[in-house]
């Protein structure tokens, strides 16, 4: 690329990223045309750097631990060979966030502005790129994974309440818009309330995990039980390491007679599994330029909340072999409620209900906060109508002369927006947030979300595999790019081997949902050819 000069339009807060602005310049194509920055730095008034170390640290924890690690033991128990087997699966899912993660917190310490993955495939490969992930996340990926957490939510409330026996389908679904929409309320009102709210989450979370823990060394000690079957001994009787048939997608598995092909098939779900179980390792980044201190907290913070997580699921799979027998552990997908009901009985049931519901909670309340900024993102870019990148909710006066959204420009929000509070009445993206909650309340009404689960991880480890491939690319290509932070490099080139795996499994087993994605990719594409990218700053 060209460099032609400095961009045209410039931001009170773009020192932070001084020694980067050279990086910046556009060709002379993309200066006749106007465009602003690859990297847009907000001000200061228009964002107010409230996020700590701490809320980072929260806002990770609650966001992993959550519906994952007590839906996924029954998946990866059944594709895997023994207990042991099971375990480093969740390990092997752990190290893999966790380097995941590290290469993002270099990306986001380079580059510390809201929008996550979006900003860096924008700033690696151009606005198609970045178009392409927007609208996945943005229609699809994000309000689909909140539906299914306040789905969650609402399914273990109502369990608790009326039984298994009860339909409560429709309930379920009322119950669930109602949380969606709570604490999409909540969220709004300000950036404080919901870092507050994940604080609290994350405790309860933990509390949680901790409560499992201390049940599993009574039941080892005591034999604590509360069902006439006595307490589970396959902890002690049986071989952790010895492999035993299992039951996977309504068949059985005979370990002995497979071939290591049809093993590695069953370990690629077992581990998929398990990487839905870590989702949510990457949204510290979406809110990096939130955050107080971006290049020295979001790396400390990934490096504190991604060693907890792992410690928490290897905990508490491990309590789960201690306290369930291990046929039990593979046959019901409610195992936080198998644990009360095996240690304490019904009311034990109906607290495991009850804390499940909340982490569940916990992580749909960091699922919103994240959304809504890497919605945002977009709508200052163009890549959806500007009306939903607004700042807080009342309309201001520059606003109100020009009321129609515009696509396809990357101008920033008029200054008007950010220069005095008086023009929103919560500093928080109102709008944004509100766009997810009617979709996510949408696919919730929709009730059918199985199909959509190989969907969102395709889309999101594709995502994740191109945004890494273009770290090490920006690596050797702008080798001056200023790095607070900079892993080792067999992390990310770790990560793309497994994320590669994982992307060609899903779409090699889930072919329906891979045609999908590539119809979705051919739309995305002629919208960029022949509307987004010729009518740049066109009102319609």
């Amino acid at each position: 690329m060209t460099k032609t000069g400095s961009p045209k339009k410039s931001y009170a807060g773009s020192e932070v990223l001084s020694a980067q602005t050279s990086l910046l310049a556009r060709n002379d194509e993309e200066a006749s045309l106007d465009i602003a920055p690859v990297i847009e730095i907000p001000t200061a008034a228009g964002n107010s750097h409230q996020l700590t170390l701490f809320d980072g640290y929260s806002l990770l924890v609650s966001f992993q631990i959550g519906s994952g690690l007590f839906s996924s033991p029954s998946q990866i128990n059944n594709n895997t060979p023994s207990p042991s087997a099971a375990i480093f699966v969740w390990v092997a899912g752990g190290l893999l966030a966790w380097a995941g993660a590290t290469c993002f917190a270099e990306l986001g310490a380079a580059i510390p502005v809201n929008g996550g993955v979006q900003e860096y495939l924008q700033y690696i490969y151009g606005d198609f790129a970045a178009l392409l992930v927007s609208f996945t996340w943005i229609a699809a990926v994000k309000p689909a994974s909140m539906a299914i957490l306040s789905l969650i939510f609402a399914e273990y409330w109502t369990r608790a309440i009326f039984g298994g026996g009860a339909d409560t389908f429709w309930l379920d679904k009322s119950l669930a818009i109602c949380v969606a929409a709570s604490l999409t309320l909540f969220n709004s009102i300000s950036t404080k309330t919901s870092s507050n709210l994940n604080g609290v989450f994350s405790l309860i979370k933990l509390s949680t995990v901790g409560i499992i823990a201390a049940l599993a060394i009574i039941v080892m000690f005591t034999g604590l039980n509360a069902q006439g079957s006595g307490p589970s001994m396959d902890w002690k009787t049986r071989n952790w390491f010895a492999s035993r048939p299992t039951e996977a997608d309504g068949h059985r598995v005979d370990w002995a007679s497979l071939t290591v092909w049809e093993s590695m098939g069953y370990f690629s779900a077992a581990l998929w599994a398990g990487a839905w179980g870590y989702g949510g390792w990457d949204n510290a980044n979406i809110v990096a330029g939130e955050m107080r201190n971006t290049a020295r907290d979001l790396p400390r913070a990934i490096n504190l909340a991604l060693p907890t997580v792992i410690c928490c699921f290897i905990l508490t799979n491990l309590c789960y072999y201690i306290i369930i027998p291990w046929d039990v552990i593979g046959a019901t997908d409610t195992i936080a409620v198998a644990v009360g009901l095996k240690t304490l009985g019904a009311a034990g049931g109906l607290v495991f209900a009850v804390l499940v519901s909340i982490a569940c909670a916990g992580s749909l309340n960091a699922n919103i906060f994240t959304t809504g900024r890497f919605t945002q993102s977009a709508a200052k870019k163009g890549y959806i109508p500007k009306f939903w990148g607004v700042q807080g909710w009342r309309i201001s006066s520059e606003e109100s002369t020009s009321s129609t959204p515009t696509y396809g420009t990357t101008d920033s929000p008029p200054e008007s927006l950010h220069k005095s509070p008086e023009s929103t009445s919560w500093r928080t993206p109102v709008r944004a947030m509100i766009l997810n909650c009617l979709l996510c309340c949408t696919y919730a009404l929709i009730g059918n979300f199985g199909s959509l689960v190989a969907f969102i991880g395709i889309a999101e480890y594709s995502s994740y595999l191109a945004t890494v491939s273009g770290l090490i690319y920006l690596r050797y290509t702008q080798p001056d790019l200023k790095r607070p932070y900079k892993p080792p490099i067999w992390r990310p080139v770790l990560f793309l081997v497994a994320c590669s795996v994982l992307v060609l499994r899903g779409m090699i087993f889930a072919r329906t949902q891979t045609g999908i994605l590539a119809v979705y990719v051919c739309l995305v594409s002629i919208y960029y050819k022949y509307l987004w990218k010729g009518r740049r700053g066109v009102r319609i």
